[in-house]
């Protein structure tokens, strides 16, 4: 291109900006005086800082009241209706968990692996769980402590045939040997893996039995689960006798929240377990929980050599679900470890970066007090100083109360969790299941929510000085014991079991208060531990 067609072309350009309106320069040269006067004018004041609006009220929430019946047979029946999806949530419950286990650990869990797995009646158990998938269902049971839970989802043109199938499961279960054993291979293997490879088991195993010590034999609510060594012991018989003993009407009751109605629910359960009959006397499992007061602290490691992590937990007691004082303690609770609000989250993992997690949890109990646990994952040699500041953190608490702004957050949190599970139909029977197990009547139920939004800092400190002074009750541990024992011993004696060998004493480490809470740094060219 030449030089003067480029030149042409520039001034085209040029004449159609003019065109389209470009300032001429004597304007082009005022705006710029003025904009450069505006920048030698002093700033405007600068406007006060708006404060931001209040948080709305929570919305209120509403535990529907369900409509108890009791069947002739004396089987127990709550329907909570719920219309807008033609769903329904079943749940039977058999108030006999492994605190029923007496000295046959592991048999509440392995009769409800075998109910699943067994078959009943005519069917075999592929049978039967390909009839409950042809209806599009899905089945589960949990054993807990206090109760062995069968959950069941259908479509509301199937809940008939979906408590026929329930029915027979627990009327006439198959139980047969070769079953038995599959069952009890299969539970004995996850043991052992667990105890070899968990870290996590072998510490809420300790945590249990350190919370619920008993002089002679075992107490109901030592066992968090069986060992592999207490399942190989258990026999078929064990698991019939359980079932006669406790699969009964008179220790059951059925939960069915969605879309149905009493009258049609009602039809149907009795329909489906007109075989349910008692075999002899009913049973219900009882246990004797130890009085809510202060013990000598417990601290224990279940060892895993090379571990290259912890899992730590710190326990105490507190009052019963069914204790006026209970819904202090759950704020108390979501204080101290409520995810991203409670202190512990904050402090821990937040501000000190001590541990990968950092939470508090409580645990009820039917037949004694609640259980409050604090729990952290963190590096071994971080061991110690989370532990130290896990004691910080009861100790604060139980000497001085919380806040108001810290008590008013953590009951809305609770309120609304409480809200969200009631507007989900499984949660909801959940929610209908926990309060009879633990014996809290319908009316109080429903006034829960208020309850924890009445909480305020006095009640709440009240039981945080009784549940939390002196505590944690119980310190357990599982990690690597040659770096975390010595650690710990900072703050008393540390037993140190093997989880492989039963949990049988390796060594005890003598409580050293001058003990260091951090290892020694390695050196740049040291191997770093692996785990097994």
């Amino acid at each position: 291109m030449s030089a003067r067609r480029t030149m042409g072309s520039w001034l085209a350009v040029a004449a159609l900006v003019a065109g389209c309106g470009a300032p001429p320069v004597k304007d082009t040269l005022a705006t710029a005086k003025t904009a450069n006067t505006a920048k030698e004018a002093p700033p405007a004041p600068p406007k006060a800082r708006e404060e931001p609006p209040p948080p709305a009220p929570p919305a209120e929430t509403r535990v529907p009241a369900p409509v108890w019946a009791t069947l002739p047979s004396g089987l127990s029946l709550a329907t909570v209706e719920r219309h807008a999806l033609p769903i329904v949530e079943i749940r039977v419950v058999v108030r006999a968990g492994m605190a029923a286990d007496g000295d046959r650990p592991g048999a509440a869990a392995l009769t409800a692996a075998l109910l699943k797995e067994g078959g009943a009646g005519e069917m075999k158990g592929e049978a039967l769980l390909a009839g409950l998938e042809a209806l599009g269902a899905s089945l589960s049971i949990d054993v807990d402590s206090d109760r062995t839970t069968i959950k069941l989802r259908a479509l509301r043109d199937d809940l008939g045939a979906a408590l026929e199938l329930l029915g027979t499961l627990l009327s006439k279960p198959r139980m047969g040997q070769a079953d038995f054993d599959r069952a009890k291979r299969q539970k004995s293997a996850e043991a052992a893996d667990l105890a070899q490879e968990d870290g996590d088991w072998g510490a809420r195993m300790l945590l249990w039995r350190g919370l619920f010590p008993q002089p002679a034999g075992r107490h109901p609510y030592a066992t968090w689960d069986a060992q592999p060594e207490e399942i190989d012991q258990r026999k078929l018989a064990d698991c019939r006798a359980f079932h006669r003993r406790f699969y009964v009407p008179a220790s059951t009751f059925v939960v069915i929240a969605g879309d149905t109605t009493a009258k049609e629910a009602g039809a149907l359960v009795e329909k489906a377990f007109r075989d349910y009959k008692a075999q002899g006397p009913a049973e219900k499992a009882s246990s004797e929980a130890p009085a809510f007061s202060p013990a000598p602290r417990q601290i224990t490691v279940a060892d895993r050599p090379g571990s290259i992590q912890s899992d730590i937990y710190a326990g105490t007691l507190g009052p019963a679900r069914t204790d006026p004082r209970y819904p202090a303690f759950a704020v108390l609770n979501r204080v101290l470890g409520g995810k991203g609000t409670g202190r512990l989250f904050m402090d821990v993992r937040e501000k000190r970066s001590l541990a990968y997690t950092a939470s508090s949890s409580v645990v009820d109990l039917a037949r004694g007090p609640s259980v409050l646990y604090a729990y952290a994952s963190t590096q071994t040699d971080r061991t110690g100083l989370t532990v130290q500041a896990f004691l910080e953190h009861f100790d604060r608490l139980a000497k001085e109360a919380p806040s108001a702004d810290e008590v008013a957050t953590a009951a809305r949190f609770l309120a609304e969790d409480l809200g969200a599970q009631t507007e989900r139909i499984g949660d909801l029977a959940d929610v209908v299941v926990q309060g009879r197990v633990m014996g809290v009547p319908d009316a109080a139920l429903g006034a829960y929510p208020k309850e924890l939004l009445g909480a305020t800092p006095p009640p709440v400190g009240a039981v945080a000085a009784e549940a939390l002074r002196g505590a944690p009750r119980v310190i357990a541990v599982g990690g690597d014991a040659s770096v975390i024992g010595p650690m710990l011993s900072r703050f008393g004696e540390v037993r140190v079991v093997d989880p492989k060998k039963g949990f049988a004493l390796v060594r005890t480490i003598p409580q050293d208060p001058n003990a260091a809470l951090e290892v020694a740094p390695r050196a740049k060219d040291a191997p770093e531990k692996q785990g097994p």
